[in-house]
């Protein structure tokens, strides 16, 4: 078992990283404007003309400038990236999978919540990059956007229920796989809300579950769970823990 990689593969996941995020792109920090909630005649003559372009296949767009420690950090959603959670969080994937490699701890990948799919694209890169071909990268999401929040427990977190922005189709993410080789038979997509997706899901063993609290009671209703990665893609910070097989 290799300890570690090639210059040239830690080079690839760097540079798979930042295309991800889209740091290396400037435009990539400006911002789609969304109807939002309609408060007022100014909100309601912006929502109308976003919807007019919108049948054209227009959009509108506020520039701003990119800021390097915003998405290092998470802290903004690119409007052409992959992933919003930022350098920090990635480095914190690949560290995980990493030491799950190199100690030999057996299980897969399961991220919840996926957006675009970057963040488990890049797990997957980081498979690739150890010559790594017996786990998979299990992918949960309604791929339909964020649910309402209803109990007072869901009301901790921000209610993005009306950001259609959030709502990527399970084809486009596939899509995205494909644009970087990267989409094969170990890539596995599990469809649903979690409280009912993740009870039924064929996933036998985790070594680094994905972002939510919800994800992480059902993942571990019904698997061993192995090491922990918690990311929430708008917490300030990214805490990880590795736990001994069984904990």
């Amino acid at each position: 078992m290799n300890t570690q990689i090639t210059e040239g593969a830690s080079l690839y996941l760097d540079l798979l990283k930042k295309t991800l995020t889209a740091s290396v792109y400037d435009e990539s920090a400006w911002l789609v404007l969304q109807p939002g909630k309609l408060h007022g005649a100014y909100s309601r003559i912006r929502a109308a003309v976003i919807r007019a372009l919108g049948k054209k296949s227009l959009l509108l767009v506020k520039a701003r400038p990119y800021d390097h420690a915003q998405r290092e950090n998470g802290r903004d959603w690119p409007m052409v990236g992959l992933t919003m959670v930022g350098h920090r969080r990635l480095d914190n994937i690949r560290t995980c999978i990493e030491s799950v490699i190199v100690d030999q701890i057996p299980g897969d990948f399961v991220e919840c919540g996926v957006w675009r799919g970057g963040s488990s694209i890049f797990a997957k890169g980081v498979f690739k990059a150890w010559g790594v071909t017996d786990r998979k990268v299990w992918l949960a999401d309604s791929f339909e956007g964020m649910p309402a929040l209803e109990t007072e427990v869901d009301k901790v977190d921000p209610d993005f229920s009306a950001e259609r922005y959030l709502a990527v189709s399970r084809e486009d993410v596939e899509n995205n796989f494909r644009r970087f080789d990267l989409l094969d038979e170990s890539v596995r997509f599990v469809k649903g809300w979690f409280s009912e997706s993740l009870l039924t899901a064929p996933i036998e063993q985790i070594d680094e579950p994905g972002p939510t609290t919800i994800c992480s009671e059902n993942a571990l209703s019904n698997v061993p769970y192995i090491a922990r990665s918690r990311l929430r893609s708008y917490s300030a910070e990214p805490p990880a823990a590795t736990l001994p097989a069984g904990s």
